[in-house]
């Protein structure tokens, strides 16, 4: 989720199934849907902090929840 490795140029193995392991797409609220959860285990423990200003929190939401599979433009080369 969130193509962070593929932004970074790291191959991921295929055991990962799709799933990023260098994201915080566990502890994202805004999906569209959780379907990709099926059948995983979260991380140990999170690694992320909270949001702490309004358009972190609830702002970016009038624009829509996020799909699973959208990609921000720098991935999509």
């Amino acid at each position: 989720m969130l193509h962070n490795a593929r932004r970074h140029r790291i191959v991921l193995p295929t055991n990962y199934g799709g799933i990023d392991p260098f994201s915080s797409a566990w502890w994202f609220t805004g999906w569209s849907h959780e379907r990709w959860k099926r059948g995983l285990a979260p991380p140990d423990r999170p690694c992320v902090s909270g949001a702490r200003s309004w358009l972190l929190n609830q702002g970016w939401r009038a624009h829509g929840l996020i799909g699973p599979t959208e990609m921000p433009p720098a991935c999509r080369e």
